[in-house]
C-alpha cells in the first residue's frame, strides 16, 4: 500500500459510467485511492465524514444536486480540493457559469480512461497548485 496515494472522488448519477470508471482507472490503484457517490448529496458526506479528498471528478448534470452546486459547496468549505467536471455536451452556458466560479477543467464525459487519467495526473500535479483552477476542453 503506497501511503502517497492521492484520493479522488468520482461523482456521477449513471452508476454504469460511475463503475466503468472507477474500473478504468483501478490500474492506478497505486498511484489513486478511488471513492463513488452516485449524486451530490452523497459526495457531501464523503466530504463531511473527514475524508480528505485531493480531486473531485463530477458530472456537472445530476438530480438533486448538480455538479455546479457541489462545486459551490467545495469551493467553500474545502478550497485546496482540486476538480474536474465531466459533461456530455460542452456549451457556451457552461462555460460562462465556469467563469462565474472559476476556471475550472471541463471535460468531455466520453473522455477515454487513458486521457482521463493524464487530465487527472496533471490536476494532481504539485505545479497544477499554484493556479488551482483551470479551464480546458
Amino acid at each position: 500500500m503506497n501511503l502517497c496515494r492521492k484520493h479522488i472522488l468520482l461523482v456521477d448519477d449513471e452508476e454504469a459510467f460511475l463503475q466503468c470508471v472507477s474500473a478504468g482507472l483501478k490500474d492506478s490503484d497505486d498511484e489513486f485511492e478511488i471513492f463513488t457517490a452516485e449524486n451530490g448529496k452523497i459526495a457531501l458526506e464523503v466530504f463531511r465524514n473527514g475524508t480528505a479528498i485531493d480531486l473531485l471528478v463530477t458530472d456537472l448534470n445530476m438530480p438533486e444536486m448538480s455538479g455546479f452546486e457541489l462545486l459551490a459547496f467545495i469551493n467553500k468549505n474545502f478550497p485546496a480540493t482540486r476538480a474536474i467536471l465531466l459533461t456530455g455536451l460542452i456549451t457556451s452556458e457552461i462555460e460562462e457559469h465556469l467563469k462565474t466560479i472559476g476556471d475550472y477543467v471541463c471535460i468531455d464525459k466520453t473522455v477515454g480512461f487513458r486521457e482521463l487519467r493524464r487530465r487527472i495526473r496533471d490536476e494532481l500535479r504539485p505545479s497544477s497548485a499554484s493556479g488551482k483552477k483551470r479551464h480546458g476542453g
